[in-house]
């Protein structure tokens, strides 16, 4: 039941976010090309990035592929938490939540959704990529479908090319994850102990909901733009990246050719889907689970 809540949560969302979320995969390949010699970016700021893709490219671009992989991920991963909150080894003899036990759950729990949809993420990320030839940034796969990009990852790479950057999710999503939950719970439990509003009110989340949105988009950010382009990188026959070795390999060239603000890049429009990505989902986590309980009651 669990996971049921958390798929519908999940669906619901991603709608509404799926634009931004096209705008950030662009914009975070600024660079991604220079130390090879290639041209300079052409996303100047989000404005500019949402105007070029909205006149070029059609806007809810990946929507199909983004509801698969956050079905999978968010749905196992807020299943599984709220299993083991219901179990209450994560929780203080005084009915409050331990911290290292909701990073630990949180990270654990990320971690293992990510693993389990990383090949959607995959497909996601190089099809939500594809952009026409004038706003073209980054390697550009031209795969026909869905369908499609599967058969020839697979092809190209075998089943565990399917799998190709998945270690790459697990700072990224981990460190998402434990810091989405471990701010909301945090947060909520803060505002319940100042007696402001009644307890788990719905003021409560929404305090809550706000403050972990924009944690996790500050956390994620870095991690966030080393999976994308491990993922999105072009391939040779055997399935092995030809720009990046893997994740330390990229963290050292992006650092070296971009700088520190190189791991920053795309950050406005991480934080514009990521926030109101995190935010509403825990809403509709919270009035769910609110709901369930109702109606068990």
């Amino acid at each position: 039941m669990d996971k049921i809540r958390s798929t519908f949560i999940s669906k619901d969302v991603i709608i509404f976010l799926s634009p931004p979320g096209a705008f950030r995969k662009n914009v975070s390949f600024k660079g991604h090309l220079r130390f090879q010699g290639h041209s300079s970016p052409k996303y100047k700021c989000l404005i500019h990035s949402n105007i070029e893709i909205i006149v070029v490219d059609v806007l809810k671009k990946g929507l199909v592929r983004l509801c698969k992989y956050q079905v999978i991920m968010n749905g196992m991963r807020f299943g599984l938490y709220q299993k083991i909150v219901d179990s209450g080894v994560i929780s203080n003899e005084d009915g409050s939540m331990s911290s290292m036990g909701v990073i630990i759950a949180g990270a654990s729990v990320g971690i293992t959704g990510a693993l389990i949809g990383s090949p959607f993420y995959l497909v996601k990320t190089q099809l939500q990529s594809q952009s026409s030839e004038s706003i073209a940034v980054g390697f550009q796969h031209q795969h026909k479908g869905t369908i499609g990009a599967f058969i020839r990852i697979a092809k190209e790479g075998g089943v565990r090319g399917l799998w190709r950057g998945a270690t790459t999710s697990i700072p990224s999503v981990g460190v998402g994850s434990a810091t989405q939950l471990l701010s909301f719970s945090k947060t909520k439990e803060l505002v319940d102990n100042l007696g402001m509003y009644p307890r788990d009110s719905w003021q409560g989340s929404l305090v809550g909901a706000l403050v972990s949105g924009f944690a996790v988009a500050c956390m994620m950010c870095p991690f966030d733009v080393v999976r994308t382009r491990v993922y999105n990188q072009a391939t040779n026959s055997d399935g092995k990246g030809l720009t990046y070795n893997g994740y330390t390999d990229c963290l050292k060239k992006i650092f070296k050719t971009e700088g520190l603000f190189g791991f920053y890049k795309g950050w406005t429009t991480l934080v514009t889907r990521l926030a109101p990505h995190s935010f509403l989902n825990l809403l509709f986590w919270q009035y769910l689970l609110k709901q369930y309980k109702k109606y068990q009651e």
